[in-house]
């Protein structure tokens, strides 16, 4: 199907060039698959051109066009450009209210979603706003969310939880989510790979190793299942695998699923950074120091460095995590003087 809709694309032009009318939906539709498959620039192209299609043909405040706007900020968001999204979301949230779409799924989707960039710059008490307010739109919608897509917005919201040290209220929303998802796909899904590997780290929050990374391997596998190939869906649970493996003393296991997920960071942002690389790149760092092979994590952690160093707002977490780690590597006699322990 996906290259199904890869070979669309190049036809969209020439059999719709006259009528952006009809294109509209269709490069929606394709942009959207390729921001799921993570084909960034491509979705890019596709979302930017249904967007200016339909502001032209329906308006601005139209639901083709807004509903183009969120997906294009969505991609920003992927694209580590947080602050540009957060203006593209608050004009789509804008144009919601312009049109009198305030008590529908778009309104409730777009909330969720901004509400999702939030959870990844650490936010988690605004993010709490959005998806909360998502969740009473969607209540009040005709016709209202999908289970699957109200299960994701509870999903989201158990993460601000947990973020705001509310563990209990997570993991119980996180039960609920898994059970919902459980019954609608009963042989797995990206979806519920994403409930167990966000479990996961409760239960490492909560002092649960063990079921920390049981929960972190059935997630891998449901994750590997489900994608060809490299994917950012594969890469975050792998590189968690890696670091509560690391955490347990379990270094063999660690180092198979720190090499991995560093790999496949450095594949999918080649000449690029990105938070997931350089947190990727700080897992193996962590496993190579407890290996005594300091020299090789002072090289990930420059690395690292580099990648944090060109995003727009490296998370606080992740900025603790590589001054943990440079403390650790730098306390090694044979790596002061050579950076990154140099002053």
């Amino acid at each position: 199907l996906a290259d199904a809709l890869d070979e669309a694309a190049v036809k969209v032009e020439e059999r719709f060039g006259t009528r952006p009318d009809l294109a509209v939906d269709i490069r929606f539709a394709l942009g959207q698959s390729m921001l799921s498959r993570y084909r960034l620039e491509a979705g890019e192209a596709q979302l930017a051109r249904a967007l200016a299609d339909s502001e032209s043909a329906f308006g601005r405040n139209d639901e083709r066009s807004i509903r183009s706007l969120g997906a294009l900020a969505s991609l920003r968001k992927e694209q580590d450009r947080f602050i540009e999204a957060a203006e593209l979301f608050a004009d789509a949230l804008a144009r919601i209210d312009a049109g009198g779409l305030v008590r529908s799924e778009l309104h409730s989707s777009l909330l969720n979603d901004f509400g999702v960039m939030r959870l990844i710059e650490e936010d988690f008490a605004g993010a709490r706003v959005l998806l909360e307010k998502s969740l009473a739109v969607g209540d009040a919608a005709q016709p209202p969310p999908t289970p699957a897509q109200r299960a994701q917005t509870l999903g989201n919201l158990a993460q601000a939880a947990r973020g705001l040290g509310e563990l209990d209220r997570a993991d119980a929303l996180y039960g609920e989510v898994q059970a919902i998802f459980e019954r609608i796909y009963p042989d797995g899904s990206p979806y519920l790979a994403i409930v167990l590997n966000n479990r996961a780290r409760v239960a490492r929050a909560r002092k649960q190793p063990e079921q920390s990374l049981a929960l972190l391997e059935k997630a891998v596998a449901m994750h590997r299942r489900s994608f060809d190939g490299d994917h950012v869906m594969i890469l975050v649970p792998m590189t968690n695998l890696a670091r509560q493996a690391h955490d347990l003393g379990r270094l063999e296991l660690a180092a198979e699923w720190g090499e991995r997920a560093a790999a496949m960071g450095e594949r999918l942002y080649a000449g690029r950074s990105h938070v997931y690389l350089a947190q990727a790149r700080l897992a193996l760092a962590g496993i190579r120091a407890s290996q005594q092979r300091n020299a090789d994590a002072a090289g990930l952690l420059l690395r690292a460095r580099a990648s944090l160093d060109a995003l727009e707002s490296p998370s606080e977490s992740t900025e603790a995590y590589y001054a943990t780690l440079r403390a650790q590597v730098c306390a090694d006699p044979a790596q002061v003087g050579a950076p990154p322990c140099t002053p």
